[in-house]
């Protein structure tokens, strides 16, 4: 019977791997030496304040960024404090802070001012998490946390590190009070790019957390809120599709998936929920043939090369925008449109006018070379789950009949 609807047991279906939600997390973080001087001089100031009226205040970071990178390399660590110092007054406004955080560590905690030494703290913190070192993160970040001052950002940095170090202990990661936590952080005033960034990251994560416990409502109202040109929107309308199939409302799931570039078939990881939805609603034809159309998507994405250049051109273009009932997405707009590798070229492409003037060479390069490994690992992490959603899609086709 083709199109009887059939109760949804979800006991039988193979699904994907549970939400990553403290992988989520960590990209979210994407977390004094006696008579030293820790500001700029009048003349290196005014030369800031001009290049941020010329171009805007995240290039005259840039500079200082670079001006600070040069100063560690020819071994001169007091040099380069005045202009992280200026690099940190100026972050917010950056799209992506990943080469800052990178050269504040660089230099002895103790050399540090004490609002880049909560910079040190916390990003050290973020480190240890990453390498499973809970134990060590946690003082790190309450460390950061002492000091008054922290920049707000790196407070709500350092917060999201101790409520982590829970999550991997003691505290229930699911629980209501632990969403709660993340939602308070979330809510809190974070100002600029960077703050309006870490904020969607949250709200990200608070959906995932939500939606692991089976709390959909709250997932679908976060998840509904995430804008299109944020690189999380697909990511973001496929979570809120399987709130939807999992409510009971299979069809729902459908039409948020079918206006998605591409459609119900637009890449294999869509395509299980899709089929699995149709299957929900009695239409088995419709069910194998997406999980055919599927598993044809994967011999594409896996030929296709890309590189910096392509990701550059796609942010570029608008291809990372999602066009509604739009074709289907090539890997490399996929690569190009995920949150990590979308701030990191935004950054390149608005600091490149810069660049060819000679103001921020060596800070542009840095970023080239920190897109090219971001473009590199997310390539490879969808890649992955292109090969085990198919793999999933083969086992559903002998389970739809």
């Amino acid at each position: 019977m083709k199109n009887v609807r059939r109760p949804i047991n979800r006991a039988r279906w193979v699904t994907l791997a549970p939400v990553a939600w403290i992988s989520m997390a960590l990209s979210a973080l994407g977390l004094t030496a006696c008579g030293a001087a820790h500001t700029l001089g009048a003349s290196e100031g005014d030369r800031l304040r001009a290049i941020a009226s010329e171009h805007r205040v995240s290039v005259a970071a840039a500079i200082a960024l670079a001006e600070a990178s040069a100063a560690i390399e020819r071994g001169a660590a007091q040099e380069a404090i005045p202009w992280l110092n200026a690099g940190l007054e100026r972050r917010d406004d950056l799209f992506d802070d990943a080469i800052f955080r990178a050269l504040t560590v660089q230099i002895e905690p103790m050399k540090l001012p004490p609002s880049l030494r909560a910079v040190w703290n916390t990003e050290r913190a973020r480190q240890e998490l990453m390498d499973g070192r809970p134990e060590s993160a946690r003082p790190l970040a309450r460390a950061a946390l002492a000091l008054a001052e922290a920049s707000v950002l790196t407070k709500r940095r350092a917060e999201m590190v101790v409520l982590l170090t829970q999550a991997n202990e003691s505290v229930d990661p699911g629980a209501e009070a632990y969403a709660a936590s993340i939602r308070r952080i979330r809510t809190q005033p974070i100002p600029g790019r960077l703050g309006a960034r870490l904020k969607l990251r949250l709200t990200m994560l608070e959906a995932a957390v939500h939606q692991e416990k089976g709390r959909f409502k709250e997932a679908i109202a976060l998840y509904l809120s995430v804008p299109m040109d944020s690189g999380m929107y697909r990511s973001a309308r496929q979570g809120l599709a399987w709130c939807q199939f999992r409510i009971g409302h299979p069809e729902r799931a459908l039409k948020i998936l079918a206006l998605l570039p591409g459609g119900l078939r637009g890449d294999p990881e869509r395509a299980v929920l899709a089929a699995m939805a149709a299957h929900a609603l009695g239409n088995i034809e419709v069910a194998q043939e997406i999980i055919q159309e599927g598993l044809k998507r994967r011999p594409d994405l896996e030929a296709e090369t890309v590189d910096v250049e392509g990701v550059l051109r796609a942010v570029e273009s608008g291809a990372t925008r999602p066009l509604l009932r739009g074709p289907r997405e090539g890997l490399t707009v996929r690569v190009a449109s995920s949150a990590e590798v979308l701030d990191a070229a935004r950054a390149l492409l608005e600091f490149r006018p810069a660049a060819q003037k000679g103001s921020a060479t060596r800070y542009t390069a840095a970023l080239h070379e920190l897109l090219r490994d971001r473009v590199e690992r997310e390539a490879q992490r969808q890649l992955t789950q292109v090969i085990q959603a198919s793999e999933t899609l083969t086992r559903l086709s002998t389970q739809i009949h």
